[in-house]
């Protein structure tokens, strides 16, 4: 079952189901549907779902109607404006949608809800992790995240957590009477220099003093370790728990890991999708780049070397057009085109090193 309104979300005569939120936009759509496939597949209790969404496509609508009938669930949607949070901060993959949990407690009529993000697999049923306790005084559940709080420049008291605000376990009644977007909206105002991680940092910000820590395997953070620790965790957490693609390489990424990106072409099949459909190539310097190396890794050097000599290549077409710019007398070239040029620089130097003799390679520090 499935319904579409502007209006908050109802109970219906469901407080049996357990409550799961996502929320995305139009583009991740499709990656929601797949984490919302490893979900349900996983479920003990009935479950409800809240996609607070920008929209979605109609095939992708159907993909959703298609699970709540196999897997007897309701889902329901709610769609927003991207004017809701107009003018707060993004940055690459980050887009809007990621303040949409926000109004979790303002859109959704229940008691405590459970909030994942869409770059996730479940692989266990979520019963125990929605049974967690909440003191009077806690309105969070989450893991805590040691690479983001040490990059977070947000004040926190001595020990409390700053945790990753992929997987949440909310208690809704306490955030409305604590009127909590108005103090998300606060916070924002005020601490908006401080703020790295968009609405995680706000989350760990207005909600200081009032987190309670969960175990890693509801929140397995790819992010957090390096790629043989990271497989290590999957492996171990794998059937139970919820593995998080945390960080800038998502598994359907073509220089995403294989080992990664297998997990989610099983709950893309599940959910009826095509995943060679879902997979993105490269697209900024930064990108082609992280191909190339995740390429020469795995033994694939030639391949490599021809996406490094491309970028070579656009750097001394780039430069050669900025000198010829300058010696014409044309106004200096804007920032932009210089970090780009720069940044073509960067990748440039070390395409260099894998023409480059042995000895030459170690001069250089080869990456």
């Amino acid at each position: 079952m499935t319904g579409w309104n502007g209006s908050p979300m109802p109970t219906e005569a469901s407080g049996h189901r357990i409550p799961v939120v996502f929320a995305f936009d139009v583009d991740f759509a499709p990656y929601a549907a797949l984490s919302a496939a490893s979900l349900l597949a996983h479920k003990h209790r009935d479950l409800e779902l809240y996609c607070i969404t920008t929209g979605t496509t109609p095939d992708l609508r159907r993909t959703f109607d298609r699970l709540a009938q196999r897997y007897d669930s309701l889902i329901h949607f709610h769609e927003v404006g991207p004017s809701s949070f107009h003018a707060w901060k993004t940055d690459g993959h980050i887009k809007t949608a990621t303040y949409f949990r926000l109004l979790i407690p303002t859109l959704i009529n229940r008691s405590r809800v459970i909030y994942l993000d869409s770059d996730l697999v479940v692989t266990s049923s979520l019963d125990e992790l929605y049974a967690t306790g909440l003191s009077d005084t806690e309105w969070f559940a989450g893991h805590p995240d040691p690479v983001a709080a040490r990059a977070s420049r947000i004040n926190l008291p001595p020990g409390d957590p700053y945790i990753n605000a992929g997987v949440l376990v909310m208690d809704l009644d306490k955030l409305r009477r604590a009127d909590f977007l108005a103090a998300c909206r606060e916070y924002y105002r005020d601490n908006g220099d401080a703020i790295v991680f968009h609405d995680q940092c706000i989350i760990n910000g207005v909600g200081a003093g009032r987190k309670r820590p969960l175990e890693s395997r509801w929140n397995v953070l790819m992010h957090a370790h390096d790629e043989s620790s990271a497989r290590a965790m999957v492996r171990a957490f794998d059937g139970r728990g919820v593995i998080h693609a945390s960080g800038p390489v998502k598994p359907w990424m073509s220089w995403s890991p294989p080992w990664l990106t297998d997990i989610w072409r099983r709950y893309a099949d599940l959910a009826g999708l095509d995943f060679n459909r879902l997979v993105i190539e490269p697209r900024s310097l930064q990108e082609r780049d992280f191909k190339a190396r995740r390429l020469e890794a795995a033994g694939r050097g030639q391949e490599a070397a021809v996406i490094w000599r491309e970028l070579a290549d656009e750097f001394w077409g780039a430069a050669w057009a900025l000198y010829d710019q300058t010696w014409s007398g044309a106004e200096t070239a804007g920032a932009a085109k210089r970090e780009a040029i720069q940044e073509l620089w960067d990748i440039w130097a070390h395409a260099r090193t894998m023409d480059a003799p042995p000895e030459e390679s170690a001069e250089h520090g080869g990456r």
